[in-house]
This record gives C-alpha cells, structure tokens and sequence, in this order.
C-alpha cells in the first residue's frame, strides 16, 4: 500500500484518489472532443508550470516571468545561473562547488527540466553543505547547456499542492527543445581579465518524420577565476552533454528520452563532479487542455566526489475538462533517494509517495479559483496533508489581482537523516520531525499599452521545525519567517529601445534556542535592485544591467536579525552584430565596476565572485 496513516478517513480518500487516476482515459468523466479541446500552437503565451496545464499567463494566479529562447540567444548567457540573476526577484547564490537558487527570501526553490526534478531535494552531503537549510536546496549547477533551452518559467511563490511544500520561494521550470529542423550550430569563446577561460559548443538538432533530436556538446576551462581547490590549483575543465528525442505516435501522443550529463573538477584537481540523469516519458492527450503523461526518470548528483544523492521517481498525471469553467488534474508520485559518500563510509535510502488534485474554476468571465490538496507519505515521518487555494481576478484584459495561500509540510532528507557520525563531523538524525508552516502572496499586474507593464508582489513565508546541522547533528532546533515586497516595471521607448526597473525588499528573522554558528552563511540578500536597457537597430543588439544587491551578513542575537550591511553590485554589458543569417559575432563585459564581496571559505577549499572580465565569441549555423 502506498500510503500508511493512522487517520483512516485520509487512507479511504487515498485509495478512492488512486482509483479515480487510474481509470482509463475518458471513461471516468466524458471524452474530451476536438471541439472542447485547446488549440495550443501558439505556446509562446502560455505557462505550462503554474497549474500543469497550459494556462494563459494572465490566467495565472501568481507572480511569473519567462526567459525564452531568443532572449538566451540575445543575451549570450553563458549558464543557468547568469540568466536567473536578471530576473527581478530571484538571486543565485554562487558557492564553491554549487549555484543556489533563492527567491521570496528563501533558497527553498524547487528546479525542474521539462517538468522533472533536478535534484532530489537534499543537500548532497553534511560535510560539504555545512548549511543551516541543508534539508532544501535547489542547485542549477547540473544544466550543461544554454542552448538546449527553449523558455524558462519562473513561478514565485508556494506551489505546495503540484510541486510538493519544498517550493516554498517558487518553482523554474527549464523547458527544453525539440528537433525541428536539420541544423547545426558551433559557438566559441574566449574570457579576458580576472577569468582566463575558453569555451567551446556544438548543437546538432534533425527531424526525420516522426522523429526529431537535439544535441549540445559543451567543452571550457576556466583560469585565475578567483578561486583554488584543494590543490591549490587555480583552473578547472567543465564539460557536458545534452540529448532530447522525441518520437511522435500520432496527432495526440508522443514518447520523449531527455538525457544529461555534466563534470567539472572545480571543487578537487583529481576528482570531477559529476551530475547525470535520463528520464522516459510517454504524453497523451497532447494539443488538449489538459495533457497527461507517464514518465520515469534517475537524477545523480555528486559534485564533490565526497557524498552523492540519486532520485529516481516514477510520476503520472491526467487531466479532464469537465466543463468550458473546470479543468481537473490529478497525480501521482513515487521516489526514492538515496544518499551516500565512500569517503566516510555511509549510505541511507528513504521512499516518498504523493497524490496531488487540482481543479481549475472559471467564474464567469473575470474570476479564476484554483483550489488544490496534495497527500505525501515518507516512509519515516508518515503522511500528511497539504491544501492550497489560489484566486485570480480580472477586471479588463490588461489587470489581474491574484492571491495564494498554501500548507508547507517538508519531510526530512535522506542527508540529514542518514549523515555520518565519524569522520565528517556530523550525524544523522532517523527522529526527525517534517518541517511545517504556510506560504501566502498576493500581488496585481498592470499593463497599460502594448509597451509599458507594471506588477507589484507581496509575500510571506513561516516555517517551524527546520532542520538545520549546528553541534554536529541534525535537529529540528529553530523556525524562520520571511516576508517582502517586488516591483517591477519594463517600457518599450520606441522600436530600438526599452528599458526596466526592478526592486525587491525580502526581510528574514530566524528564532533558534541558541546561537547558530553557521548561521552567517545563509547568505540572502534583503534588498535588490535592477536597472537594464536595451538596444536593437538592424544587425545591432546592446544592453547594460546593473544589480545592486544589499546583504546584512551577521548574527549576534537568538532572533539573528542581520545587522552589519554589505553590497554586492554587478554592472554587465552585451553587445552582438549578426554579420548574416548564420554568423554572429558577440562581446560582454561582466562585473564592469570590478566589485567582488570578498572570500567565501569551506574548510580548505575558498572562493570569492571574479571581478571583471571580457568575453569575446562567435556563433555560427550551417
């Protein structure tokens, strides 16, 4: 039996939920006719994230934005964490041998590849995460290449019933490419300045009827780039490989392979990180409004060669239109993670099970009411319920009010509980409790022409019980609040220019029995602001962003409120010139204003932002 709870109403509802997912298409609620299905070819305005479904971004009732595939190629991002760091509200904090994604003031931010978890929501290993959040932490250290990525959407806020209580910040969904063209394309690269690095890329992407591919093949290495690993030594190679093959049965489903596979030796000269993961996926009901699918995928993250963490899951969702105002979804989950390390001779496995149901409500033309539940089981801390209710409201066609509030239940990690106790300095703990709390947001977007858009965005989070690895073990020993302000807005002066400001305010306050010494390195910042322009004139494209973040890095009191303010600022220019179809030449200037924060240390290992440097390239498609 999947779930086991001592609640026996939560166990009938459990199997009824089960048996209502696995009818067979259409026979528990009438077929879905042509007629009543959504027509879906233009996806560049709609988000697939925020409910599952494909859903109209003004439809959505939460704070997104979206990072689509021109604007990578534009920009010439060279990773996943320089083009998070542009959207407003989300920052990425860059460690040693991981990038780490915090927004809504949390690093509590679930990741995923075309709809699959990353990473298992785990640090890797204590030794290694010697971090007060260490239960939840979503690293985008393991995408190996920009170029596979078609958009990137970015839900701010809870998502507890679809995505589990761990997405406490939000959710980003990388969203990959499918082959549908014969074409190859190369990029090269060469940094200047205090990064010494060189890069090259090489995609490939084909259709042969039914079937289409894309490849992307990564090769760098970087120098002087402000860091040494254990040996002292002050370079490392980073490599990568990227598979997409989709096979097309018929109008309505599809099988889909996704492979990944990324190593670099940033954190030891003589061992590489290494990240890999395949997924299987079968979709039906595609080009409806409530596509389903049945999918299976291994996640293996070990970035340090000193403790490793392996998810795999199994997931199915299918999803009915009841009538033109309800779109129902239901789903179901099952996982394993296991974490282990030859260093310190440990290892420790925990399953995890889930049933999540939503239903998307129209009320008239103007009022959506989302309301969802999600069950999850770990085979420790038994089940639990999670709720969540989620309102959109909109006047005209250019305004939408929205709110959410939603249930946070987090089970413990497989790190925590099954952690050394020798050697590393740390301990597991099999008794402890969930973390548990609430996510609450409410926000309006506005735009005012074609040209010019405005969004305003509160949130507030609490979570009690976290776990965290002060005195060597791990315990439930304090609670955390957050809560914060964003705006945002984004003017397009004319056909060459535009430009856009943003602001976020995140305030956090921690209530701990004692004084946490690592507490000084949950290093989010209370403050944010972004400036960037635009410009595009025939082959021509340029932009200046300027992020000015304004940290309080200490703690002396039990509340460890942050006093001692610190600033980090990054002043970044881009420019390209599209010498024809095919060839495009492109420079950027990172960290203008050379301003680093200083050294981050783990022990041996130290690391610190690089200061400024060039980046010289140029791509070519044949």
């Amino acid at each position: 039996m999947l779930f086991k709870s001592n609640n026996k109403l939560s166990q009938k509802i459990a199997a009824l939920f089960a048996m209502w997912a696995l009818l067979p298409i259409g026979s528990a609620f009438a077929a879905e006719t042509n007629e009543d299905a959504t027509d879906l070819a233009n996806m560049e305005d709609m988000l697939i994230t925020a409910e599952r479904i494909p859903t109209n971004r003004w439809d959505t009732p939460a704070n997104v934005a979206v990072i689509t595939a021109k604007e990578i190629e534009d920009n010439h991002y060279q990773d996943l964490a320089e083009a998070l760091s542009n959207v407003n509200g989300v920052y990425v904090g860059t460690g040693t041998i991981s990038d780490v994604v915090m927004m809504n003031g949390t690093n509590r931010v679930v990741v995923l590849v075309d709809g699959m978890r990353l990473s298992s929501p785990q640090m890797y290993d204590s030794y290694v995460a010697q971090s007060i959040t260490a239960n939840s932490r979503a690293d985008v250290t393991p995408i190996p290449s920009m170029k596979m990525i078609e958009r990137i959407e970015i839900i701010k806020g809870g998502n507890s019933a679809l995505y589990g209580t761990d997405a406490v910040g939000g959710v980003v969904n990388i969203i990959t490419k499918k082959g549908r063209r014969n074409e190859t394309t190369v990029d090269v690269n060469k940094a200047f300045g205090q990064s010494h690095q060189y890069g090259a890329e090489i995609t490939n992407q084909g259709v042969n009827g039914r079937f289409g591919y894309f490849f992307a093949g990564n090769f760098g290495e970087s120098r002087n780039f402000g860091e040494t690993n254990s040996d002292g030594a002050d370079k490392y190679n980073d490599k990568g490989l990227s598979l997409r093959m989709d096979y097309r049965f018929d109008d309505r489903s599809s099988l889909t392979f996704n492979g990944m596979y990324r190593s670099h030796d940033k954190f030891t000269s003589f061992s590489d990180g290494l990240y890999n993961s395949f997924a299987l996926t079968y979709n039906f009901k595609e080009g409806t409004s409530t596509p389903g699918w049945f999918r299976y995928h291994n996640n293996y993250s070990d970035p340090s060669r000193i403790g490793n963490t392996r998810l795999q899951a199994i997931e199915y969702q299918n999803g009915w239109e009841l009538n033109k105002n309800n779109k129902f979804i239901i789903g179901l989950e099952w996982q394993k993670h296991n974490v282990s390390s030859r260093w310190f001779s440990y290892k420790g496995s925990v399953n995890r099970g889930a049933i999540y149901l939503q239903d998307t409500m129209s009320i008239g033309n103007k009022l959506q009411v989302v309301p969802g539940a999600r069950l999850d089981y770990q085979e420790k801390s038994g089940s639990h319920w999670s709720p969540k209710i989620a309102v959109n409201y909109r006047p005209d066609e250019k305004t939408k009010f929205y709110t959410s509030w939603g249930r946070i239940h987090t089970a413990p990690s497989a790190t925590a509980m099954f952690a050394p106790d020798s050697g590393a300095n740390y301990q597991g703990n099999p008794n402890l409790l969930p973390e548990s709390g609430q996510a609450f947001t409410v926000g309006l977007e506005r735009a005012f022409n074609e040209k010019s858009n405005l969004s305003l965005n509160y949130f507030y989070n609490y979570v009690d019980n976290i776990i965290d690895s002060e005195i060597y073990t791990f315990n439930n020993d304090y609670k955390e609040k957050q809560h914060g302000v964003e705006l945002a807005f984004n003017q397009k002066l004319s056909d060459k220019w535009s430009y856009g400001i943003g602001y976020t305010h995140a305030d956090a306050e921690f209530i701990a029995p004692r004084i946490l010494t690592s507490a000084s390195q949950y290093s989010i910042p209370t403050d944010s602001l972004g400036i960037g322009i635009k410009y595009k004139c025939g082959a021509w494209k340029a932009s200046l962003t300027n992020t000015t973040y304004y940290f309080f890095e200490h703690y002396n009191t039990n509340t460890y409120r942050r006093k001692d303010r610190d600033i980090d600022n990054w002043l970044d220019f881009n420019a390209s010139y599209e010498v024809n179809d095919n060839f495009t030449i492109y420079t950027k200037i990172r960290n203008i204003g050379n301003r680093t924060r200083g050294e981050e240390s783990i022990g041996a290992f130290k690391f610190c932002r690089p200061g400024r440097y060039y980046l010289l390239g140029a791509t070519y498609k044949f």
